[in-house]
């Protein structure tokens, strides 16, 4: 469970208060204090905290340690491009209405977040700015741009027939992939050992009094910090398999019946669909402006195998 937060986080689709509210879902609690659950601020400190993935910072330098990982190095980069706003997905601020356009939308005027507004306890607005008067705000129906995500999701998609082919060829390319990725482990783990048998001998050069402490330590250092490395990179062949069939199982479902999917899901899983399939979303008034995420964008409107084979 305490890698919900950080994996979570990464998506872009929550702020710091709200998973300290699905911190209560997930079970995490205090240590101190085991009837309490995290905090905002604790949620916070976690997120970018580098003891996740394998180091620790000490006097303003980073040293790795021997505690087993949480998180992937890739995970944790990945949240901090959101929370320090280097990243398209920036977390968005946390409101008591979980609105489904909230942090996903950026105004084509003005360049700034779209925000959301409830009228009469039902209404949801957009607000924006009117790209006739960019002086002026704008109050755009909801409903008018969920309608238009909608239609992308309805033009997702891939005949029966044709989804049969492209799986049998991922499935091809998958198995092409593991026998690449196990020679590349193979390889790694040769390394590895190779490293061991000379941090032994180091040690006995010691003892042999043939080499100082300090050269000891320095060498040492070297073999142990490439022994990280080469770990820190089969970890990234394994999780690479492992997302690589999560994404080709979302993205097959996606395909044989998005619209249904979408239509079916409630405000948070909405939020999720939008982020993974469109880019770039921006609301010029009315008008909703997007680029579809790979391999979606080769998805719309296509029904014959001509199309597919050029893709």
């Amino acid at each position: 469970p305490n890698e919900y937060a950080p994996v979570e986080y990464s998506t872009g689709a929550y702020s710091f208060g709200e998973l300290a509210k699905k911190a209560k879902e997930w079970g995490l609690r205090n240590k101190e204090n085991t009837k309490t659950y995290l905090s905002t601020s604790q949620i916070h400190h976690m997120i970018k905290n580098p003891f996740y993935y394998g180091e620790m910072l000490s006097v303003g330098k980073l040293y790795k340690h021997k505690y087993p990982p949480i998180i992937d190095k890739f995970t944790w980069d990945k949240c901090q491009q959101i929370r320090t706003g280097r990243s398209n997905s920036k977390a968005p601020r946390q409101t008591k209405k979980p609105f489904i356009f909230r942090g996903l939308l950026t105004c084509a005027i003005s360049g700034k977040a779209v925000t959301s507004d409830l009228k009469k306890g039902k209404y949801v607005y957009l607000i924006c700015r009117d790209p006739n008067n960019p002086g002026k705000k704008m109050f755009v129906p909801e409903k008018i741009v969920l309608d238009q995500i909608k239609d992308v999701f309805q033009s997702i998609r891939i005949e029966k027939d044709m989804l049969l082919s492209v799986t049998e060829h991922l499935k091809v390319m998958h198995d092409s992939e593991k026998d690449h990725q196990a020679r590349a482990i193979t390889e790694l783990e040769k390394e590895n050992k190779d490293i061991q048998k000379k941090l032994d001998r180091l040690l006995d050069l010691l003892i042999d009094e043939s080499i100082t402490s300090d050269d000891h330590e320095r060498k040492c250092q070297e073999l142990k910090n490439r022994q990280y490395d080469i770990n820190e990179q089969i970890k990234k062949y394994l999780k690479a398999d492992e997302s690589f069939q999560v994404t080709v199982k979302t993205v097959l479902s996606l395909a044989s019946k998005a619209y249904e999917i979408f239509e079916s899901s409630n405000i948070e899983q909405k939020r999720k669909l939008i982020n993974y399939v469109f880019s770039n979303l921006q609301l010029r008034g009315v008008t909703l402006e997007y680029h579809l995420k790979k391999p979606f964008d080769l998805m719309v409107d296509c029904t014959t195998y001509s199309e597919w084979l050029g893709h």
